[in-house]
């Protein structure tokens, strides 16, 4: 992380020894840590907070070219009047069920109306 070798961390430790004390140097190390999770909270924060922005203006990038691309394929290719929508598909082999949907209506005119 820092690029601190094995050496320099030895004489940081006999260096801390010396001035803070063998008493002290745990209550140190522990405040050293505690501070040293909270740096790596804000880091990950921070760094969450610009990836997210990052999505977000990708995502709004795409956004506005799915739109364009939905304008383009909606216009022929002059750009003066919109293509007709598609017909849905159709369903083969279903019959129309609803009620006058038949040649004659026969079938419907022999029941009784309620």
């Amino acid at each position: 992380m820092f690029d601190i070798g094995w050496t320099e961390m030895v004489v940081i430790a006999v260096i801390a020894i010396i001035v803070i004390g063998p008493k002290d140097l745990p209550v140190v190390l522990r405040t050293v840590g505690a501070w040293a999770r909270k740096a790596r909270a804000l880091v990950r924060e921070f760094q969450g907070g610009v990836d997210e922005i990052l999505r977000e203006s990708e995502v709004d990038t795409l956004r506005r070219e799915i739109d364009a691309a939905k304008r383009a394929a909606t216009f022929d290719q002059a750009g003066e009047t919109p293509n007709p929508p598609a017909e849905p598909p159709r369903m083969i082999g279903r019959a129309d069920t609803s009620p006058g949907a038949g040649e004659t209506g026969a079938a419907n005119d022999d029941q009784p109306k309620t």
